[in-house]
C-alpha cells in the first residue's frame, strides 16, 4: 500500500514539473495555485442529477477551480 502511495505521488509529480505543464503553472495566479491543490470528497448519491451538493461541486469546478474529486461509495461512515 505504501509502495502505491509513494508511486502515485511520483507520477503526479513528474506530470505537475513536467516542462510542458510548466508554461500553464507559471501563467496560473497563486488563488488557482492553491486551488489545483484541493480535493472535493463525493459521495455515491452525487450522481443524481438533482442533488444539491453536485451543484455546490460543479460551482467549485467551474468557479473555484479545484484540482479534482474523491469519490466513496456509501455514507462516509467508519464503522
Amino acid at each position: 500500500m505504501i509502495k502505491k502511495k509513494y508511486l502515485l505521488y511520483f507520477l503526479i509529480s513528474s506530470i505537475i514539473f513536467s516542462n510542458s505543464n510548466q508554461d500553464m503553472i507559471n501563467n496560473m495566479n497563486l488563488k488557482d495555485k492553491i486551488a489545483q491543490m484541493i480535493m472535493v470528497r463525493v459521495r455515491s448519491d452525487y450522481y443524481s442529477s438533482d442533488n444539491y451538493y453536485k451543484k455546490q461541486v460543479e460551482k467549485w469546478i467551474e468557479n473555484q477551480k479545484i484540482g479534482g474529486l474523491i469519490t466513496f461509495d456509501g455514507d462516509g461512515n467508519v464503522h
